[in-house]
């Protein structure tokens, strides 16, 4: 069984979730050392030692609802690509 992922640029991701405007913020939660992604006070899952200096993108399955994604650093697959067609 595969599972298919969806992922959006933040921005992309902020649209999608009907707050275009507002900021993304990466919180850490004082009690357990977790991070998290505050946009407009609904919390996202965030990848857990997440490089804020490399390509980040929001990524979920696409049999789940959206409020399901996690911030997570892209790698760059186009090292991968053996042809297009």
């Amino acid at each position: 069984m595969t599972t298919e992922m969806k992922f959006y640029e933040t921005n992309e991701f902020k649209e999608a979730i009907g707050q275009p405007d507002a900021k993304a913020t990466a919180v850490k939660n004082p009690n357990t050392g977790k991070l998290f992604i505050d946009i407009a006070g609904e919390s996202y899952k965030c990848q857990q030692d997440i490089d804020m200096n490399k390509r980040i993108v929001f990524m979920h399955s696409a049999d789940e609802d959206i409020s399901t994604a996690c911030l997570v650093n892209a790698k760059d697959n186009s090292k991968n690509v053996v042809g297009t067609f």
